[in-house]
């Protein structure tokens, strides 16, 4: 669990900028819509009230970049506007969670505007901390399924029998992305991006140029390099399973959770990842006892010549000078692949809500906090994102195909981080890594572990229903 968390935690270090530079978060108060100076459904005034917006990690202060003195000056505006004082609060992550509960049923919140992780979600909504925000939103017009300025992925997961709990203004973040090492392929004649925009990125090419990339070059039978790495077994599969059109978890008829890795087409998935990293040794998942970030160590070290992972690798790269050159492209299509192009998973990851403690206020709440979701430099929630990667993609090429992923409704929302149990024992995570050692097979592991992981998710989940989902 805490290893997620940390990843989860450093990947909002980029989308701060994203967004107008509030904290190390794809989430930031500031970014999203045209900026237009429109006026609010209901006359917002604070009387001077100090609103809180708790987060639990570090914010970037106001001379840190460009974009976050932007964003502190915008903040100066609504305080002016609507006679509040607006706090951006920063408390420690594991006080944050541990004491999530508690502090709401105790009516002191830290915030009047809080985070909560996805895979806390049933828990706090079976707590009872979160405000409902149907009449908050009819009272005021506000619409979460706006994707201008809203993350649809986080409005759909976060509508919990037929209540409205959740929102963000946030980007879909890309947690499924394949990075290549340019030099390798050139050298071995290999033009990734034509075999890309030929449509012809498939698994099965995956594979061949896997076979081709993989190199023992001391001869001891364990490759030097590897054609395909990964952030873990378990992600490159739901990566393979997401581009044949499946998933490992899905809602069922009565739109609960419910485990899918024997889906025919998810199998399908499972068994090519297992394929890779045994019979034809070109693949090597990162083990769940290394960093998150090791595979794209790896891959700045040269071991690997492709890697499955979350764009935040991008700030590895970057961070380490990654000598080679590298691109970004889609994950590779499986055979029930459906459309022209490619798609990749989104994840949840966090969203925010509003404490119960704060139902009676949730209009002027989310009123306050569409405001804070505007642009003030007029951008696009797709131009403020292109402006804060264009110094971590290297070619014109990769961002080309991440703009497509991230804002043409590419994204396949992947519910297995939010509704399964992570840190059972075992877990979902160390099964698959257990497949990729060889030390079981998919069937084997499905055999044994179905009952166990689906009761986990039916204790998690019982008598919720995701009414958000289509």
């Amino acid at each position: 669990m805490y290893k997620r968390l940390a990843c989860m935690a450093a990947a909002l270090s980029i989308a701060v900028l994203i967004l107008g530079g509030c904290g190390e978060g794809t989430t930031s108060s500031s970014g999203g819509s045209s900026g237009k100076d429109e006026e609010t459904p209901v006359s917002l005034d604070f009387g001077g009230e100090e609103i809180i917006i708790a987060y639990p990690w570090t914010l970037n202060s106001p001379d840190s970049s460009p974009a976050a003195e932007r964003h502190y000056q915008y903040i100066q505006e609504l305080n002016q506007k609507y006679h509040v004082t607006i706090t951006e609060k920063s408390i420690n992550g594991s006080y944050y969670n541990n004491n999530m509960v508690t502090t709401v049923l105790s009516g002191k919140p830290m915030g009047h505007i809080m985070i909560g992780y996805d895979q806390f979600a049933a828990d706090y909504y079976k707590a009872g901390i979160f405000a409902n925000l149907n009449d908050a939103m009819a009272k005021t017009g506000i619409d979460f399924k706006d994707g201008t300025l809203y993350n649809q992925i986080v409005t759909q997961f976060c509508n919990f029998d037929g209540k409205q709990v959740g929102f963000s203004n946030s980007v879909e973040v890309q947690k499924d992305l394949w990075f290549v090492n340019l030099r390798m392929l050139r050298e071995a004649s290999i033009d990734i991006y034509d075999i890309v925009n030929k449509g012809e990125w498939t698994w099965d090419k995956a594979e061949e140029l896997g076979k081709r990339l993989t190199k023992d070059t001391n001869g001891d039978g364990t490759p030097d390099v590897y054609g395909i790495g990964a952030s873990s077994a378990q992600n490159l599969s739901e990566s393979l399973a997401s581009a044949n059109g499946a998933s490992l978890t899905r809602l069922n008829e009565e739109n609960r959770p419910t485990l899918s890795w024997n889906d025919p087409a998810a199998l399908e998935a499972i068994n090519r990842m297992y394929k890779w990293c045994t019979t034809d040794n070109i693949c090597r998942p990162t083990p769940s006892n290394q960093a998150w970030t090791q595979a794209a160590t790896d891959f700045v070290n040269g071991s690997f010549a492709m890697i499955q992972g979350p764009i935040d690798y991008l700030s590895n790269f970057q961070s380490a000078a990654m000598k080679d050159d590298f691109g970004v492209i889609p994950p590779p299509k499986g055979p029930n692949a459906q459309g022209d192009w490619y798609t990749s998973i989104g994840s949840i990851s966090f969203f925010q809500f509003i404490p119960v403690t704060y139902q009676d206020r949730a209009a002027e709440l989310i009123q306050l906090y569409q405001e804070l979701s505007k642009n003030p430099d007029g951008l696009t929630k797709a131009e403020a994102w292109k402006d804060s990667y264009l110094d971590l993609v290297r070619d014109d090429q990769s961002m080309e195909y991440l703009m497509k992923l991230g804002f043409e409704g590419r994204q396949r929302l992947s519910l297995t981080s939010a509704v399964a149990v992570s840190w059972g024992d075992p877990s979902m995570a160390v099964v698959f890594e257990n497949m990729a050692k060889n030390t079981t097979s998919p069937g084997a592991a499905i055999q044994e572990y179905t009952s166990q992981f689906q009761a986990q998710m039916d204790d998690k989940w019982s008598g919720i229903t995701l009414t958000g989902i289509q």
